[in-house]
């Protein structure tokens, strides 16, 4: 017995393939194959329900047109209040993940002032805190003040801690710019506790940093006076700046944090 020709979907007509010689006794040949050898013929049987259909898909595809233009009209108008809806939730997504990572840390918020005020006592480090490790994790008291304290050096020996700690001024001074709480070894998120009175992080407009080695070997510069250049472009950023209708104004008194790591360690002194 004769094997019926298994029919095809062609540009949205049924088709079934076909010799060239009784090709156009089934159909209408709609196309060829690409070696020429048979066509693709739809019936007669199903031409006149193919049209039909043609013509309801052409209509779906007008309505849907219409429908898509609507939409997309309706998002031009809308689109400064849908930036400014994903504008807030944005805002709202970054508030809640940092209280929700505030919490795995059992951080607190500290009061905060404009005098250029550090006072957190048993101050963990978060990537400390996120490892867990509870008591064998050693704090460490951060303490700037606007009179006794207001410049700190830390010395010591290697391997003590001396460029953490530093660096934990800095960390504490942009988590409260960001309004991360802040880890302490003695804190509970979930009982709280009110011994934090005195708990205090000033807001820094700036965090100035000269950490690290600087070489630059394509520059000619050595480590030290890599170092030079960027102290001088440190200080050109705290140098006393003024206009002519106000008072000279120093930088210093915006309150920057500055933090400067082993100076004149690139040279014998």
């Amino acid at each position: 017995s004769r094997r019926k020709p298994e029919p095809y979907e062609l540009d949205g007509r049924v088709v079934v393939a076909a010799s060239k010689e009784v090709a156009s006794r089934i159909g209408v040949i709609r196309s060829h194959s690409t070696t020429g050898t048979f066509c693709y013929v739809e019936p007669m049987e199903v031409v006149e329900m193919g049209n039909e259909l043609k013509s309801i898909r052409e209509e779906i595809s007008k309505v849907e047109n219409e429908v898509m233009e609507h939409l997309s009209s309706t998002i031009v108008r809308s689109a400064i209040n849908i930036n400014r809806g994903l504008d807030a939730v944005a805002r709202l997504d970054t508030i809640f993940a940092r209280a929700a990572f505030g919490y795995t840390l059992n951080g607190f918020v500290p009061q905060v002032g404009s005098a250029g005020v550090i006072d957190v006592e048993n101050f963990i480090h978060p990537v400390l805190a996120t490892k867990g490790g509870g008591s064998k994790i050693t704090p460490i008291d951060l303490r700037l003040s606007d009179d006794t304290h207001r410049a700190l050096i830390i010395s010591g020996p290697n391997g003590g801690g001396k460029s953490l700690a530093m660096k934990s001024f800095a960390l504490v001074a942009l988590m409260n710019k960001m309004s991360i709480p802040i880890p302490r070894n003695d804190y509970s998120f979930e009982t709280g506790s009110d011994d934090f009175s005195n708990t205090r992080i000033d807001y820094f407009e700036d965090i100035l940093v000269e950490i690290g080695d600087s070489q630059n070997l394509m520059d000619g510069e050595s480590t030290y006076m890599a170092q030079l250049n960027s102290l001088s472009g440190l200080l050109k950023q705290i140098q006393p700046v003024g206009h002519e209708e106000q008072p000279e104004k120093s930088a210093l008194d915006k309150h920057f944090l500055i933090l400067l790591d082993e100076l004149g360690g690139g040279t014998d002194p």
